[in-house]
């Protein structure tokens, strides 16, 4: 089986935490960033997202530069 390539999604107001709660629940692993509204964020990450602290983090950089 092929494992799942990650994503990155930024963006998570009225059209995007729908699109990124389908990827999460396609099975691939899923990075988001919030902006202004903590709360699609909290849901994604309890439903197995991570949160990333920066553009830098999201984008793959280990340390955020």
């Amino acid at each position: 089986m092929t494992k799942a390539m990650p994503v990155g999604f930024v963006g998570l107001g009225a059209m995007g935490h729908g699109m990124a709660k389908n990827i999460l629940e396609h099975g691939f692993p899923l990075t988001v960033i919030a902006h202004r509204n903590r709360r699609p964020v909290e849901d994604l990450v309890a439903r197995g997202a991570r949160e990333a602290t920066s553009l830098a983090v999201l984008n793959g950089a280990p340390d955020g530069e």
